[in-house]
């Protein structure tokens, strides 16, 4: 549900506050200097890092690309208005039929796995292109379970033999890594990319996302690693693209969500409670760590009060009856019954996770250009 025009004060909680403008700008600063470096290239936004309906739009009023990984997701795009040709299909949900129509239609659809494609063959249809999720060995330490072994050499060996799948021409090529973010990581990307390109002779080449968003220096510090902005990974992947396209000829995507979402939803919420328990603080808000989301799981989401109560540690725990029901371990600032607590950044995971569980996941949203008193959630 959608509120409007209210100030900060007096907003129903929890609420998400979503900032599209902030959206829109990420999509554009790293979308103009990739194309500095690489011409030849689109955006495929990730739906499912983010549903909201006013970031989809966004991306479509951009003429970007939306990155569906199921049959919900594809739905989801064709109502708010992407044509096939501006869908990109990926994801291990078998959906064989929804896929070649997107083909069909010029719209990219990468099969996760030799039987799915093998699936595919039996359908009657004229020849179309279709792409493939390779996975190779990025180094990591981490064996990813998603794509197709590019050491298998009796997969390979089918994939590249146009006779053995007649009405798919595998033209498209895709790879997606977790765990993997730094610059020259992607650059290994494009480069690994850019061999099996010339291999299958593809016109495409998908080098997936997980990227870093925009982080708040509170958050940034919890990493270990250098955190890079979006144009640093721009002039990575765009030049060492051109590097091995000079001409260009190969079209290169990226996909990301939480690069462009982090930093363009905020979770207002109100506390409840403020207890003591044999010297320690705990802090009861009305939401809980599911609408938050994945931040919760993996680090400490970045709290800012907006009530004048007195300065102390606290753990901050969701309203479920549970223990698990964590939203921040360890915060210190200022905290009072009723007063209000801002989770900043968390865009990336968090919305589109929430359930019913012991009571309602969080279901409002207010944009910050509908709130009267916006200057209220200015960092400090």
């Amino acid at each position: 549900m959608e509120i409007f025009n209210r100030k900060v004060e007096v907003l129903p909680t929890p609420i998400y506050i979503t900032d599209v403008d902030a959206f829109s700008q990420n999509i554009i600063t790293f979308r103009d200097e990739l194309r500095k470096e690489y011409g030849n290239a689109r955006i495929g936004y990730s739906l499912k890092t983010n549903y909201h309906c006013s970031f989809i739009d966004e991306v479509l009023d951009l003429g970007e690309m939306a990155e569906v990984v199921s049959p919900m997701e594809y739905q989801i795009a064709v109502v708010r208005g992407f044509k096939p040709s501006y869908i990109i299909y990926n994801g291990v949900v078998a959906d064989v039929q929804n896929k070649l129509e997107v083909a069909k239609n010029g719209g990219i659809v990468n099969f996760d796995n030799v039987a799915e494609l093998r699936e595919a063959t039996f359908f009657d249809i004229e020849p179309v292109d279709v792409g493939i999720r390779l996975n190779f060995d990025m180094h990591t330490g981490v064996v990813s379970r998603f794509g197709i072994d590019v050491e298998n050499k009796e997969e390979m060996a089918w994939l590249l033999d146009q006779e053995a799948h007649p009405t798919l021409r595998i033209k498209k090529l895709h790879c997606h890594y977790s765990g993997a973010r730094e610059l020259y990581q992607f650059k290994r990307r494009v480069s690994k990319m850019a061999h099996f390109a010339r291999m299958f002779g593809s016109d495409t080449i998908d080098i997936g996302g997980n990227m870093f968003g925009v982080l708040s220096p509170e958050f940034d510090i919890q990493y270990k690693c250098v955190v890079p902005s979006l144009s640093e990974y721009a002039h990575a992947i765009g030049s060492e693209m051109k590097k091995q396209f000079p001409d260009e000829s190969v079209r290169l995507i990226v996909e990301g969500g939480t690069p462009f979402v982090t930093n363009a939803m905020h979770l207002l919420t109100k506390i409840t409670n403020v207890k003591t328990i044999r010297g320690k603080q705990y802090v009861t808000v009305d939401c809980r760590n599911e609408d938050v989301g994945w931040t919760c799981r993996y680090k400490e989401p970045v709290v800012q009060s907006l009530c004048a109560g007195e300065v102390s540690l606290s753990t901050i725990f969701g309203s479920e009856c549970t223990e698990t029901d964590i939203i921040r371990r360890s915060y210190y600032g200022p905290v009072a019954s009723g007063g209000l607590l801002l989770i900043r950044d968390i865009g990336a995971y968090s919305s589109n996770l929430t359930n019913n569980f012991i009571l309602q996941g969080c279901r409002m949203f207010i944009d910050i250009e509908s709130i009267v008193n916006p200057e209220v959630l200015d960092a400090h």
